[in-house]
């Protein structure tokens, strides 16, 4: 038996080489399919990157504009701190009063008027008349750390205009640099 194991398996070579080589009925469509995948992927890939730096990119942005330098003032813990809002925006609308309002932990200050320490908001009349293109005022803060402050405009029928907010970053005696 195993003298004829080669005839055999040489007839049975032979055999398989005279066989026919059909490919199976829907080849082509798989290898087209196959094909256009392939060359699609380039495409999605330049888009996903696109997409992702561009995500990257505004978040930079964003971070930049809240960490911006200059966007926040400093000033000393309980030392009185000249706030000036610049009213060159407003010199075309007709504006008649401004109110400051304090957060918690920062207070007005005023030598000839000490009872302002306790108020949070004040209204002044403040307009174009007074003559100076600045809305000054003096506050005061009580502990260490970033405060908003918000100044509000309003016209002769006492509606909203325009308002500003304004940060401060409070530093105990030592911190600031």
């Amino acid at each position: 038996m195993n003298h004829q194991q080669p005839k055999d398996l040489h007839a049975l070579f032979e055999r398989a080489r005279r066989a026919p080589l059909d490919p199976p009925p829907y080849m082509g469509t798989r290898v087209v399919a196959a094909l256009r995948s392939q060359s699609s992927k380039p495409k999605v890939w330049f888009w996903q990157a696109l997409s992702f730096s561009s995500l990257g990119l505004t978040l930079c942005l964003a971070w930049l504009l809240v960490k911006a330098p200059g966007t926040q003032f400093e000033a000393q813990v309980d030392n009185p701190y000249v706030v000036r809002v610049e009213l060159n925006e407003l010199t075309e609308q007709q504006y008649v009063e401004a109110e400051i309002v304090l957060p918690e932990g920062v207070e007005f200050y005023s030598k000839s008027h000490p009872e302002l320490a306790q108020q949070r908001t004040i209204r002044l009349v403040w307009n174009q008349e007074t003559g100076k293109p600045f809305l000054p005022f003096v506050i005061k803060g009580g502990k260490d750390g970033s405060k908003q402050i918000l100044v509000k405009f309003f016209d002769h029928e006492n509606r909203m205009i325009s308002s500003r907010q304004i940060g401060i970053k409070f530093l105990a005696g030592t911190e600031k640099g």
